[in-house]
């Protein structure tokens, strides 16, 4: 999960994509739920910058699940910045692969800003 945040941190899309099967899906509360690669080619597109700090990570190993919790500050394509404290929930394959991922946090600070960007 570490490897996970920084690659999502340096928007490096071949290395974040590797961690994940081809089948892969993410659900966000910005995007809504799409396969992985589709989720980060937009993500990607809509970040300027990234900067994340990790708070923790939490796994099960015999359920193939885990967490990381982070601080997002998140510097749009369109220059504005907005930040929040984040969890992505993983399941992963048997051989540690991310077959599905759910992005959970509040979006009522970031969403308007995010769509702002969507219109222009």
């Amino acid at each position: 999960m570490a490897s996970y945040l920084q690659c999502l941190e340096h928007s490096d899309y071949d290395k974040l994509i590797a961690l994940f099967t081809e089948d892969a899906t993410v659900e966000s509360p910005l995007y809504g739920p799409q396969s992985a690669a589709t989720f980060y080619r937009e993500l990607f597109a809509d970040t300027r910058q990234s900067q994340i700090t990790p708070l923790g990570f939490f796994t099960n190993h015999e359920q193939g699940t885990g967490a990381a919790n982070f601080h997002y500050a998140w510097t749009l394509a369109n220059g504005q910045r907005v930040s929040f404290d984040c969890v992505d929930v993983f399941y992963f394959t048997e051989k540690r692969k991310i077959r599905h991922m759910k992005i959970v946090y509040d979006t009522n600070r970031t969403r308007s800003s995010w769509q702002q960007q969507r219109q222009a």
